[in-house]
This record gives C-alpha cells, sequence and structure tokens, in this order.
C-alpha cells in the first residue's frame, strides 16, 4: 500500500514531493539484500536503517496535514 501511494504521488505531483517519494524507497533499498544470517548477528533494537527513511515520509505526512488543515480552512 505504501508503494502504491508513493507511485500515485509520483505520478500527480512533481517537483518537491515527488523527490520525497523517490527518496522513501531509495534510502531503504541498500538494506533490502541484507541475508537473515547476517541480520541475525546485528545489534537489536531500533532500526537505524529506517532513519532517512523516516525524514521523507514525515515531510509527506506534514505536506498532507497541510493540505487537510487549507481544506478544513477554506
Amino acid at each position: 500500500m505504501v508503494l502504491a501511494g508513493l507511485g500515485y504521488l509520483l505520478y500527480r505531483h512533481r517537483g518537491l514531493l515527488a523527490d520525497w517519494a523517490i527518496w522513501i524507497p531509495l534510502s531503504l533499498a541498500p538494506f533490502i539484500m541484507i541475508s537473515e544470517q547476517i541480520h541475525i548477528h546485528l545489534v537489536h533494537g531500533p532500526s537505524r536503517h529506517l532513519y532517512m527513511a523516516s525524514a521523507g515520509s514525515l515531510l509527506l505526512l506534514a505536506w498532507g496535514l497541510q493540505k487537510i488543515g487549507q481544506a478544513l480552512v477554506r
């Protein structure tokens, strides 16, 4: 669902929003190919791999909240 939502943003919007929609999966891409055996030996806890993707998702969340606020004001 998340990838479909990001794809929709890329299709409908250009500029900064599309850049951040691309940023989220690209920042997670290097960690997709980590094998389970390597992952088992890593330190457990909050994933440091998600920090950069969180920046993009928070920007998109702020944009959505701003649009909702503007719609309510109208």
